[in-house]
């Protein structure tokens, strides 16, 4: 909860709280270059690397590793130029780059990969996520280099090795986004749980085509916790994301604070939940700071019906009446709903034609509720 409100700064204490995240995430997965040490057969001026590795063929590629280390020396030459790598074994290679470059920061040094194919790059970039064991840094530093033509390859390369990515959470760092690395990401990251892409100028309609093409590929995520707040997202469809939900159903926590959504948009979402028979996980719901003046009690009462765990319903300053509140509460009442709302944020909304009464309503259908403001 603390983590959240802090959210509800201004732009400055957005772009802060997103590069602490990176930092941290970044900080749990790195590794340092333990297997660097001189070569007593080589000029001590010139750094070299060896280790021992088991026998060829013993590791997962085995019937593609000249492959991937061929792509992997290539890539060595651009990123640890000032290394020379002794290789006993192609497979010795894959364990090396895992612990000798530095993987933050990498766009100057990577740009210079631009000279190959977008097929060749492709092929390269999964390689290179096979061999590395901070998986969640380099997918950070690659996504914007990465054109249609190379996520495709990235994609194909992927599929034919049966290779998925082992993260956990996933952030966006820049106000660039390529969807295609985005459909492709979440499609080859089956443990994702966290994903965050505030502020990276996704589109209404960029979310439409992610949530479609995961629907029609048959994609189930395992993900619990989606920010896509700060974003314009206006021309996004209710239908839309409750295909989101049908592809994430787990989706505990949905953040889409200042998003430009209507109310229509979300009456359209909670209408096509209950037409489906969806019945949600979500906990956490932050609408916050968009104009939702034109949405009704009754949607509103559906949505508590659609998802009955949800604990925190934020809905701050979003133009919303004393009278859709109290057409909320009534309906709750009337459809002998119980709610298991701990924590309603509707404050910085014109409510002075509320009545008493109804608020009272409120606390007899939300039983649970301590903070209320």
């Amino acid at each position: 909860m603390v983590h959240r409100k802090r959210c509800y700064g201004k732009d400055e204490g957005l772009f802060k709280e997103k590069e602490r995240k990176k930092e941290y995430f970044t900080q749990s997965q790195s590794i340092g270059p333990s297997f660097i040490k001189s070569s007593q057969d080589m000029d001590d001026s010139e750094p070299s690397v060896a280790h021992e590795l088991p026998s060829k063929g013993t590791m997962k590629y085995g019937s593609h590793i000249e492959d991937i280390c061929k792509s992997l020396r290539m890539f060595s030459q651009v990123m640890i130029p000032h290394m020379k790598v002794i290789s006993e074994s192609d497979e010795q290679i894959i364990q090396l780059m895992s612990k000798t470059v530095n993987w933050i920061n990498i766009k100057d040094p990577i740009t210079e990969l631009k000279k190959q194919s977008s097929e060749d790059i492709g092929k390269m970039f999964a390689h290179v996520l096979i061999a590395v064991q901070d998986e969640t840094n380099v997918l950070m530093e690659i996504h914007e280099l990465c054109t249609n033509d190379i996520v495709s390859s990235l994609s194909t390369e992927c599929e034919k090795l049966n290779f998925k990515y082992n993260i956990t959470g996933h952030f966006y760092s820049s106000k660039s986004i390529n969807v295609s690395f985005l459909i492709h990401l979440l499609c080859n990251a089956p443990a994702l749980r966290l994903l965050d892409l505030i502020y990276c100028d996704i589109k209404g309609v960029n979310v439409n085509e992610i949530a479609d093409t995961l629907y029609q590929e048959g994609v189930v995520l395992e993900l619990t916790n989606l920010d896509i707040s700060e974003n314009n997202l206006n021309d996004i469809k209710g239908s839309s994301l409750a295909t989101l939900f049908a592809v994430a159903p787990k989706l505990n926590g949905l953040h889409m604070r200042n998003c430009s959504i209507s109310g229509t948009v979300m009456e359209d979402m909670f209408k096509e939940c209950s037409s489906r028979g969806v019945v949600l996980e979500l906990t956490w719901l932050d609408i916050s700071e968009n104009n939702l003046n034109d949405i009704k009690g009754s949607s509103l009462a559906t949505l508590l019906a659609v998802a009955p765990k949800l604990n925190y319903l934020h809905m701050r300053n979003c133009s919303i009446s004393g009278t859709v509140m109290e057409d909320m509460f009534k309906e709750c009442s009337s459809r002998g709903v119980v709610l298991e709302l701990t924590w309603l944020d509707i404050s910085e909304n014109n409510l002075n034609d509320i009545k008493g009464s109804s608020l009272a309503t409120l606390l007899a259908v939300a039983p649970k509720l301590n903070i209320f403001t």
